[in-house]
């Protein structure tokens, strides 16, 4: 949104959000914890003994919500999340890196780095080093850099993980103690967090039959699809992803309930129970598409191979017998960027000269030519020629991956809301996606990963003390 949450925020009718507030205090957090029956009791048990321990602890539940421009608030629905923002902390300028894609934008959150050292330049993507190409890649060996959950974890703090990208099947002394072994396709979005809820509620039952307490999870991050397919579909200008954005919303309010029903069962006197919402990317309409192969005239031509994720693409010159001198391929890259930039709405870069700002030159998995398209432009293999009408062939009407630093329609939102107590409706200005996994390092009082230099995102007033 232009004005950002706060102005929207208050131009909510009074009447609405206090007769949503009064029902949700009422039928949901309150009565989440007056619960009956012979878990209720064991789970109240465990909390008042757990009650005089003089250790506090941080629980933090990160959910992704994928594909949200800031405007889309104020388009649709979205009490709860109005009112997390009221009480909590927010920002209408939540930066991603670029590419502004869901692989990228998601592993850059996590690791506070950006493609040069995360690895993974796009959805999918070929690395030249192993020949073998990745499509919407799950494997977290793939990382460059160390995930949160990983860095948690290796320092003691129990994690529970689910359909983040690149979290899957993870292996090794500091895997999580909960994760998806795949990424299920069909998933509704309240089944996908059912996973990471059903993980806290096992774990919580588990615990109960010890004698020495292990430690409760203190780190649950989960993924919800959101308005991002129906805004490719659709485009961000319609109103399917508005009003999926307004079913997200009403998922948000049980699953706030449940997080705190959850969280109120080994809470000791001073701990804190911290919910961030984040997304990846924004959103922009979609005239065109290109066909990439018409667009650097490869058709016919061998030994070259291509990939292609939103507006960027890749081209690896491959040399299968190793009879290819530096020279010739640096020549044959020169030729391939003249060629492409001829067209005003494609700029192409060998792949150590593409801009610096964006960090997109890694070794292996960078093309030795990349292309970057202009905002309305997405590659597609449907044209017949270099491009085609987007609408006549069947979209996408919408795409993201653009350069953040030149569409404002990139950026996403962010709102962070504690519990007990309040933060009290702080406009946290612009937030970059590589800040969040020293953020969550900070709030959990442990170090972040070497790699992730990023200051942490400075929440006033300050989250209380250990």
């Amino acid at each position: 949104m232009i004005h950002g949450l706060r102005s929207y925020m208050m131009r909510i009718e009074a009447n609405r959000f206090h007769v949503f507030l009064a029902t949700l205090v009422l039928a949901g957090f309150v009565f989440s914890l007056m619960l009956a029956g012979e878990r209720a009791t064991a789970y109240a048990e465990v909390a008042t003994a757990e009650e005089r321990s003089d250790t506090p602890r941080r629980t933090i539940l990160w959910l992704s919500i994928d594909g949200i421009r800031p405007d889309y608030i104020g388009r649709a629905e979205t009490p709860t999340m109005d009112r997390m923002a009221q009480e909590g902390a927010y920002s209408t300028q939540f930066v991603p890196v670029y590419p502004s894609l869901t692989f990228p934008s998601h592993v850059s959150k996590a690791t506070g780095t950006k493609v040069r050292e995360h690895g993974v330049p796009g959805n999918s993507f070929i690395d030249a080093e192993s020949g073998r190409m990745h499509r919407y890649p799950w494997n977290p060996e793939l990382l460059g850099s160390e995930p949160i959950w990983t860095t948690a974890k290796r320092q003691g703090v129990r994690v529970a993980v689910y359909d983040w990208p690149l979290s899957h099947s993870q292996k090794g002394d500091y895997a999580t103690d909960y994760h998806g072994e795949r990424y299920i396709r069909g998933l509704s979005d309240s089944q996908r967090l059912d996973q990471l809820f059903d993980a806290w509620e096992k774990d919580l039952r588990e615990r109960e039959e010890e004698e020495e307490k292990r430690e409760p999870l203190r780190l649950l991050m989960g993924y919800i699809v959101g308005p991002d397919s129906l805004g490719h579909q659709h485009g961000p200008d319609a109103q399917p992803p508005i009003d999926k954005l307004g079913e997200v919303d009403l998922l948000l309010r049980s699953v706030m309930t449940r997080a705190l029903r959850l969280f109120e069962h080994t809470r000791q006197d001073n701990d804190e129970l911290i919910v961030m919402l984040t997304t990846d990317h924004g959103m922009s309409e979609v005239h065109s598409l290109v066909n990439i192969n018409y667009l650097a005239d490869l058709e016919g031509v061998r030994n070259v191979e291509t990939v292609t994720s939103g507006n960027t693409g890749h081209i690896f010159i491959q040399d299968p017998d190793d009879s290819l001198s530096d020279r010739d391929r640096q020549a044959k890259v020169r030729e391939l960027v003249q060629r492409i930039n001829q067209h005003d709405f494609a700029r192409a870069f060998a792949r150590d000269d593409a801009p610096e700002q964006w960090q997109i030159n890694h070794p292996t998995r960078t093309g030795d030519v990349f292309v970057n398209l202009e905002k309305g432009y997405t590659f597609s293999s449907r044209p017949r020629g270099v491009t085609g009408p987007a609408r006549e062939l069947g979209g996408p009407l919408g795409m993201h991956g653009y350069d953040p630093r030149e569409t404002d329609e990139m950026n996403g939102i962010m709102i962070v809301w504690r519990y007990p107590g309040k933060i009290g409706g702080v406009d946290l200005g612009r937030v970059h996606a590589t800040q969040l996994h020293a953020t969550v390092a900070q709030w959990l009082d442990i170090e972040p990963a070497e790699k992730a230099r990023e200051e942490p995102v400075r929440v006033q007033p300050r989250l209380r003390r250990r």
